[in-house]
């Protein structure tokens, strides 16, 4: 097993002038991570919606279903 020491003496070196970037790219994927979560909200609430507007346009004219629905 390595010691803490050890595996320090081991890790990659990060230039100080990269340090910006890596900042940045840091906060590019916490933004990314809540635009998914959004994404997926959104994606939910306007199926919803869809399905909402598709009954009503069947209760307001059940002839609009095919054949097959009907009695």
């Amino acid at each position: 097993l390595l010691g803490a020491r050890a595996a320090l003496d081991r890790a990659p070196f990060v230039a100080p002038d990269m340090i910006p970037f890596f900042a940045k790219l840091k906060t590019f994927f916490c933004c990314w991570g809540w635009m998914y979560i959004i994404g997926i909200f959104l994606a939910i609430l306007l199926l919803l919606i869809y399905v909402a507007l598709s009954f009503w346009a069947v209760s307001a004219d059940p002839a609009q279903l095919p054949r097959f629905f009907t009695p």
